[in-house]
């Protein structure tokens, strides 16, 4: 989750545009792994070198949790609007919205798996 939290900050509030395009997915998961401390043996058979394969496995399982990681971030600013006094110079209430209104968006594609009859309209 906290790679596509991660991808989702680079686009900085553009996200149809500016999300990280698959090659630089691949790119930066690459590295990810190479450093990553988890036992991986089982899903490459060298940490060092994943094979396109298995980077195309994980830019699709990060294209389908861009839903979840948007409602997490709606949820945690709506939150915030409710714990942080007025004074506050950040609006979480329109940042909820605009988080709220990603998930929305792209909540087909999360449950896209339990409906393999329908299509996905977010390709990465």
């Amino acid at each position: 989750m906290d790679i596509v939290s991660y991808f989702l900050e680079l686009s900085k509030d553009n996200y149809e545009n500016n999300y990280p395009q698959r090659h630089i997915q691949k790119l930066f998961l690459t590295e990810y792994l190479k450093y990553s401390s988890l036992n991986l043996s089982t899903m490459v058979y060298d940490p060092t070198k994943p094979i396109d394969n298995e980077l195309e496995n994980l830019c699709d399982l990060c294209g389908l949790l861009i839903a979840p990681i948007h409602l997490y971030w709606a949820l945690w600013a709506f939150l915030q609007a409710l714990l942080t006094k007025p004074t506050s110079t950040f609006d979480y209430v329109n940042y909820g919205k605009i988080r709220l209104a990603q998930y929305q968006k792209h909540k087909r594609n999360f449950f896209l798996p339990l409906y393999p009859s329908h299509k996905s309209i977010h390709n990465q």
